[in-house]
């Protein structure tokens, strides 16, 4: 049975799996933390042991099953810096939220207007799944959505 190493010894994506395993009630062993992400147990030794990224798929099923952010993961594993992150779909749109939330440059009727229509976008987004395929024409797409005009909604001039 292996040991575990001092926790300055790992990656830093590694240290970040071991910490979550350790802090886990009752800790995860890595055969018990492979299980949890669908990942083979050779997989999870080889980051811990040789400091080796996963593809970007398995740190997507890892971020899921730790509830960290993927972005975060990502940055572990070297693929991205916090410069140029790589974000999910949902926290792309949650970075979009953010920022028009704490925009000063937005009075608050215009910030609830832009938050709303995020809210419904995110919505039809939930309600339509994305087609198998990424190259769907927008047509398809136009039963199911609508795009609000100036008409559609009353602005204080």
């Amino acid at each position: 049975m292996s040991r575990w190493r001092p926790l300055e010894d790992y990656s830093p994506l590694a240290r970040a799996l071991v910490t979550y395993m350790w802090e886990q009630r009752p800790p995860l062993l890595p055969s018990q933390f492979a299980d949890k992400t669908h990942a083979s147990r050779q997989t999870i030794s080889r980051i811990l042991n040789n400091d080796m990224a996963p593809d970007p798929a398995m740190l997507l099923q890892f971020a899921k099953a730790m509830g960290v952010r993927a972005s975060t993961l990502f940055q572990l594993a070297g693929y991205t810096t916090a410069n140029e992150p790589i974000y999910t779909h949902e926290e792309a749109w949650e970075m979009v939220r953010d920022a028009i939330a704490a925009s000063p440059a937005l009075d608050a009727p215009t910030r609830a207007t832009l938050l709303d229509g995020i809210a419904r976008i995110r919505a039809v987004e939930v309600a339509v799944p994305a087609q198998e395929s990424p190259h769907q024409e927008s047509a398809e797409v136009s039963d199911t959505t609508s795009i609000a005009t100036d008409d559609d909604v009353d602005m204080e001039e």
